[in-house]
């Protein structure tokens, strides 16, 4: 039992299984939790009249793996004491994955509303469904720049230069567009 005594990084072996066995499980357990409570939510919303159902169900539907895996991992090292720059780099994994994740349930909420406004303006008025969708377009650029924003500040860049300018676009374009 020697082997289990051995100390890579400041931390032995048996306690870098433990963190292995704790990040598998927590994967698995995340991975089962999450296809069983969407399986029971696309049960529930096929007898409900509501949307808002349907949204959670395809919310959960868009969870990436590489979402559940990261969160593993830092559950898992929640249990070691890592170095500093080892454990810098997972928080920073774990703020990237997870603004990325919420970019995706984001972008889905942004198609959910409008496909359900373009679909109900479609029969009132052709134009202002093409006028919907283009403001659709524009809701997720300037959502998918703020996911950018974030992450790029949580990197450590700089980015009130690029805040600045992105605001003084926005208002030179509203200026533009403020006719149409």
């Amino acid at each position: 039992m020697r082997f289990l005594e051995k100390l890579y990084l400041g931390i032995s072996v048996q306690q870098w299984l433990i963190t292995a066995a704790i990040i598998v499980v927590s994967f698995v357990v995340l991975t089962i939790l999450l296809k069983f409570v969407t399986n029971r939510l696309r049960k529930f919303a096929r007898t409900t009249e509501t949307q808002v159902d349907d949204l959670i169900v395809e919310l959960l539907g868009r969870t990436k793996v590489l979402f559940l895996l990261i969160l593993a991992v830092y559950l898992g090292s929640l249990g070691v004491t890592l170095p500093r720059p080892t454990l810098r780099v997972l928080n920073i994994a774990l703020v990237i994955v997870s603004l990325l994740q919420a970019g995706l349930w984001g972008n889905a909420i942004i198609s959910f509303v409008l496909h359900r406004t373009v679909r109900r303006r479609m029969q009132e008025d052709a134009a202002s469904a093409t006028m919907l969708t283009a403001l659709g377009f524009v809701s997720r650029l300037v959502f998918w720049s703020v996911i950018v924003l974030l992450v790029l500040d949580n990197v450590g860049v700089n980015i009130t230069g690029l805040a600045a300018g992105l605001g003084i676009g926005g208002i030179a374009v509203a200026l533009a567009l403020q006719n149409v």
